[in-house]
């Protein structure tokens, strides 16, 4: 009880949609009525998990821009790699586009989540 550990999850390529899939999963882990089960005995309760995240992108442009060196970049801001924490409004963003996607799947234009 009460340890904590550490990860990351790296991801390339993923599209809005593909991103607003595991951003809706984590923000459920992190609600402790909804705690994950991890590794052996759960049945007897051990391995209850919750999950806490922070979403933090790249401009993938603006990284292989300064990966050469000075001479390839054209503007002086563009002298440092992006790396954007985003907000909660920006995950919206992306839980919106997936949540978008699957509604579009069942074919229920009445319905606004798939909560």
């Amino acid at each position: 009880t009460g340890v904590t550990f550490v990860f990351r999850i790296y991801f390339e390529n993923l599209s809005d949609v593909e991103i607003g899939a595991l951003l809706w999963i984590l923000r459920i882990a992190s609600d402790e009525k909804y705690a994950f089960k991890v590794g052996m005995a759960k049945p007897l309760g051990l391995g209850s998990v919750t999950i806490s995240h922070t979403l933090h992108t790249e401009s993938r442009h603006q990284r292989y821009r300064t990966f050469i060196g000075d001479e390839v970049n054209t503007n002086a801001e563009d002298d440092t790699v992006s790396d954007e924490i985003n907000t909660k409004e920006d995950e919206d963003q992306y839980i919106h586009a997936f949540q978008a996607f699957i509604i579009s799947q069942l074919g229920d234009t009445d319905r606004k989540s798939v909560v």
